[in-house]
């Protein structure tokens, strides 16, 4: 087995002792007085995804917050459901949220034709929201240096992802999917603000002359459904048509997956 390559049972093991969605380093908002605005308050932000964790409507979900439905549609939207052209800001904000952390391993099932590169390193990446491995991505070895089988800090995650070519973003978009799981949607429809591609393509329009300079633009906004804005790679983990199997999603603790009521007991300590 190549050097640190561990197996799968023990990179589960490795995992329990990863922080927790809504604990310390990454604690969320008790105050449920929203701040403004609310994407750029990560204790909020994270009192949202957890009343999402906890169960639907969403109007449910609100109340136990504190905000309106559109916040909390907002929320999940800019958090999880990120276009697959930003991937990397999207990888940036789940690291500050603590929804994902990552070892400086692999595991031994994922190695097919081993390639050892001295500047590449592959890491296997951790849901903080259920400790479960749920995929590997590269990252450069300059700022990793010898920390086999260890934690990586937030901040060499923050920047030393490597997302250039096509394996690697989808790789991250499988991540991605793996967080949709937890913040399913599915039928529902997510509001997207099309104002400034509509505009961007308006002023186009005018600039090659395809329409007066004098033609007024009305703005336009619709709801979209949310596999318009994600790439088929994430959506290749999510279920068709029905909610995720808890079995893929229940946290684990002490190297067992717990029950939806014990988990729903927990979330609810958080925002409480």
């Amino acid at each position: 087995m190549p050097p640190g390559v561990y197996p799968d049972e023990e990179v589960s093991m490795l995992a329990g002792d990863f922080p927790w969605l809504g604990e310390e380093p990454f604690p969320v908002a008790t105050d449920r007085r929203p701040p403004r605005p609310i994407i750029n308050d990560l204790e909020y932000v994270r009192r949202i995804l957890i009343s999402w964790l906890i169960g639907r409507p969403v109007s449910e979900m609100a109340k136990r917050v504190g905000c309106g439905e559109r916040s909390v549609r907002n929320v999940i939207e800019k958090v999880v459901y990120v276009d697959e052209y930003d991937l990397e800001s999207g990888w940036s904000y789940w690291i500050k949220l603590g929804l994902i952390g990552a070892f400086d391993v692999t595991t031994a099932s994922t190695v097919t034709g081993w390639q050892p590169d001295p500047d590449v390193v592959e890491v296997t990446v951790i849901c903080q929201v259920c400790h479960r491995a749920v995929g590997i991505i590269s990252m450069s070895n300059t700022l990793l240096g010898e920390q086999r089988g260890l934690q990586v800090e937030s901040d060499v995650l923050f920047r030393e992802i490597l997302a250039a070519d096509r394996l690697e973003r989808r790789r991250l978009a499988r991540v991605q999917g793996y967080l949709i799981l937890h913040f399913y949607v599915g039928r529902d429809n997510i509001k997207s603000n099309m104002r400034k591609a509509k505009h961007r393509s308006h002023s186009l329009s005018q600039d090659l002359k395809l329409i007066p300079r004098n033609q007024p633009f009305k703005w336009v906004s619709r709801r979209i459904h949310y596999t318009e804005s994600v790439s088929v790679d994430a959506l290749a983990v999510v279920p068709e048509e029905r909610d995720p199997d808890w079995a893929l999603v229940a946290p684990i603790i002490d190297g067992c997956p717990i029950s939806f009521y014990d988990a729903r007991r927990r979330w609810k300590k958080l925002i409480s």
